[in-house]
């Protein structure tokens, strides 16, 4: 298991024409200095979404992405 001091993550999704689509989502997550101020990044990554997704959904999207990467490195939920 990784060991961070404190990490942040940045999501953000956007849906064009919104609920029609098309729709995108993305995330970064970065290592806080001791200062507050963003430090080194750990993971990012975007997905395309397709059609038929809102504005909403797709900022969900985004957020579950970046979850799912943080488990998947086994990163505690206790540095977030």
């Amino acid at each position: 298991m990784a060991n961070f001091h404190r990490l942040v993550i940045y999501f953000d999704g956007a849906s064009r024409n919104t609920p029609r689509g098309p729709a995108g989502a993305g995330w970064e997550l970065y290592e806080m200095n001791n200062h507050g101020a963003d430090g080194q990044r750990i993971a990012n990554g975007s997905q395309y979404l397709g059609y038929n997704i809102s504005s909403n959904q797709a900022e969900y999207k985004g957020l579950e992405a970046a979850l799912d990467s943080i488990a998947d490195k086994g990163i505690s939920r206790r540095y977030l």
